[in-house]
């Protein structure tokens, strides 16, 4: 059984960016764009399209984290927890092959950015964030 964490993050975590390519009908779908990206990662034979009806987004809409966390329910062969977590839970969770959408505040005080976490380096946290659609 694959693990997928949906983990809610506040505090600084030092990532890696390791590209971005556009999606432009999705560039504000950065919740089922996270969910589709854990569940390539971990083998999941999907779309985007289809992750992004299984979380019940629509153009403009926010997509919160029980959207999310049902999305990726749909999936039996992986186990899903939704969790607040330290830094160090997380670095073993990626070390034990598992992968974690994480939630992120971008200039706000509250999160509002879901970004999937892939691996954990000596550098730091490889993710895979979604466009921001300004070039």
């Amino acid at each position: 059984m694959y693990q997928v964490a949906l983990t809610i993050s506040f505090g600084l975590l030092q990532l890696a960016c390791i590209g971005a390519h556009s999606v432009p009908e999705y560039e504000n779908a950065c919740g089922p764009i996270s969910a589709f990206v854990a569940l390539r990662s971990m083998g999941v034979e999907t779309d985007l399209r289809a992750v992004a009806q299984e979380c019940g987004w629509s153009e403009g809409a926010h997509v919160g984290v029980a959207n999310i966390a049902q999305a990726l329910r749909k999936h039996p062969e992986l186990r899903i927890q939704v969790a607040k977590v330290s830094v160090e839970v997380l670095e073993a969770h990626l070390h034990n092959g598992g992968v974690a959408v994480v939630l992120v505040r971008r200039g706000s005080s509250t999160p509002d950015h879901a970004q999937c976490l892939v691996a954990r380096h000596d550098e730091g946290f490889t993710y895979v964030d979604m466009p921001e659609g300004k070039g």
